[in-house]
Order: C-alpha cells, then structure tokens, then sequence
C-alpha cells in the first residue's frame, strides 16, 4: 500500500513538473506568460476532481500538445473536441484502428515535434553561453532517448552543477583606478586603469560561504603573491595594504572639466566632444551579499596570515548584514574599525597617504575619516 502511495505521489510530482515544462516551452513561441502557481493549481484540481471516477492521471504531455500546436489550436476548446473525438473512437471506431502500425502513429508525433525544434536558437546559446547550451542537448538528448522526465532531470542536474561551482569557485578579480576619476574597475576589462604602487584591491563577486571560503583564502594569497612577484621584478613597492571590495552601493564621480581630444571610452560607453564639459558616472558595484561563520573563520585567518607579512587588510562597503556578522565574530574589531570604508576610492586614498607618510599597518592621527562605516 506504501509503495503504491509512493509511486503514485512520484509519478504525479513528474506529471506536474512535466506539465510546467510543456507550458512555458509553448509560451515562448507563442509569446506570452504563464503562472506556475495557477498551472499547479489547474492540474490538481483537475486530478482531484477525476480521481472521484477513477479517471486516468491528467497533465499536459508533450506529444499531444505539439500535435494541437503544429494543427492550429488557439484555445482550450480543441481539448474537448479531441476528448469527444477519443471517446466516439474507442466505442465505434477501434476495429477500423486495430491494424493501424504503430510506425505510423509515431510519424505523426515526431513530424509536430520536429517544428518545435529551433536549431537556430541552439547555436546562439552555443555561441553565448556553453553551458546554457549543454543544459538545452542535455534535455533534448534527455526527451529523445529517454523521456520527457529525464530531459528534466538531466537539465536539472547540469544547472544545479553550474550553480554549485559558480558558488565554489566564484570570481575574484583585481580593481584598478580609471584615469582622471576616484573609480576603480577590473583592470582585466578597462585596460586603462592602472593599479596604486602598495595598494591591492580585490573584488569577490559571490556570498562567502563554506563553500568558497577556503578556496577565496587560497585565491587571496595567490594574488598577493603574484602581485609581488610582478612589484619585485620592476623595482616598485611590494603590498602593503590588501583592501577588499564588498560592494554594493551606487558610486558615482564626477569629471569637472573633462575634455577628451577624440574618443574616450570606458568599457560600452563613447564621448565624443570638442570642448569641456562636466561628466557625473554612477556605477553599481557587485556585492558581496551575505557571509556565514566559515567566511568571518577565513577572514579572521587571512588578517593573521597579513599580518606576519606586513600586509594591512581594509574592507570597503561591507553590507549591513556583513557588518553584524563581523561584530558578532568579532573579526571587526580584530581588523580594526579605522579599516573599514564606504568606498573603495576613499579606501585607496588613505592606504596611500598612511603609505607615503608613516610605517605601513599605521594610521595617521591627522588623517581624514569622516566617511568611514
């Protein structure tokens, strides 16, 4: 009896997810939008209300739904035309049916699904984004070889896959001050952009949790190291601050009097102009949203590690949510609350002076912090 539960309670979980997948792959081609929560509800209603008559598990299958796209259904009419047409079949016509081979009926539903396909559509997604495109042959090769259930798992799998890395190994890049202005970018993206001698910031665009915080610690020594390396074999000045940037907080700079001679561009955006003008940017930077005890952990660990170095770490922007975290772990005290600022550029700009004025891990006692968190 349990197992008959347990087999019917999957095989109508499948039904529904089936039935969502069909919906919204035929909006896409039709162009409009569907609810989830209400496609939910329609299909349970419906089982609900036929299971009083012992009626057979209803849902939205593929095969059939190609075949009403493909024939020129608008509406939820052609569903019960194509219930009569069944039920006068089975009761008078099935003798006329019987030898009807079963090649014939398959031809039938693979020339409507052959319409459905849009090749085109997966060339882009291999030419933008190759997992998305592994996603899409993995549900096809899922749906043809097997059934439409596997096409799910398997697309499921792959985009649960890709999640999980993304969030394992996320993105930390190296920020760079933009010419003429208090922004700082990714120099990997916006060649102009020239880092500060003894300042290295670093930016993590992912939460830290358990997940990445060792893998963030190891990338975080690797890139001071690098950067070292790069300083040593040019004679300039080693790290001596590491300021993290959490993000999250609209930046804008203003250019007073900026006048390019030709074409000045910043990442997508071009000016062109003969005379001086005044320019205000606003920039959204990527945030760090959230940190578990594992991240404030490996926090905690890099400020030590920093520490025997020489090296000062600084926080720019940290969220209010980080903030508590901090305090409560108590890493923000063992940073230093003089460390921690509401931009990046503010940031730089006192790495810099304590830099060129006093011992590095010092703070000046004539220093400006008015804007600091």
């Amino acid at each position: 009896m349990m197992l008959a539960l347990k087999t019917g309670l999957i095989t109508g979980v499948i039904a529904l997810a089936e039935g969502i997948a069909v919906g919204r792959s035929f909006a896409m081609f039709k162009n409009y939008h569907i609810d989830g929560n209400k496609e939910m509800i329609a299909i349970g209603t419906m089982n609900i209300l036929g299971s009083f008559t012992s009626c057979y598990l209803t849902t939205g299958p593929f095969s059939r739904s190609a075949v009403n796209y493909n024939a020129g259904c608008k509406t939820a009419m052609s569903n019960v035309i194509m219930s009569l047409a069944v039920m006068v079949t089975l009761l008078f016509l099935t003798p006329l049916f019987h030898y009807t081979p079963l090649v014939v009926l398959s031809a039938i539903i693979m020339s409507a699904m052959l319409g459905l396909i849009d090749f085109p559509a997966a060339v882009h997604l291999w030419h933008v984004d190759k997992v998305d495109f592994c996603v899409c042959a993995g549900a096809y090769l899922g749906v043809v070889f097997g059934s439409v259930e596997m096409g799910l798992v398997v697309a499921v799998a792959i985009s649960v896959l890709r999640v999980l890395l993304f969030v394992a190994r996320p993105r930390t890049t190296v920020l760079g001050n933009v010419p003429d202005t208090n922004i700082y970018r990714r120099m990997d993206q916006y060649t102009t952009a020239r880092t500060v001698p003894g300042v290295l910031v670093l930016r993590v665009d992912s939460p830290i949790y358990f997940a990445n915080s060792g893998y963030l610690r190891e990338r975080f020594t690797r890139w001071i190291d690098e950067d070292d390396e790069r300083t040593s074999a040019k004679g300039e000045t080693g790290v001596q601050y590491v300021v993290l940037d959490m993000g999250g907080k609209l930046q804008t700079t203003c250019l007073k009097n900026f006048a390019p001679s030709e074409t000045w561009s910043l990442s997508n955006y071009t000016a062109q102009t003969s005379r001086a003008l005044d320019l205000k940017l606003s920039f959204l930077s990527a945030a760090v949203g959230s940190i578990d005890t594992s991240g404030t952990s490996m926090l905690d660990e890099l400020k030590k590690t920093l520490d025997r170095r020489g090296i000062q770490i600084v926080l720019a922007n940290p969220g209010s949510e980080i903030m508590k975290k901090l305090e409560s772990s108590k890493v923000l005290e063992l940073i230093g609350h003089e460390w921690i600022f509401p931009t990046v550029g503010e940031a730089v700009a006192e790495c810099d002076f304590v830099l060129h004025s006093h011992k590095p891990g010092m703070v000046a006692d004539g220093a400006s912090h008015e804007n600091m968190v």
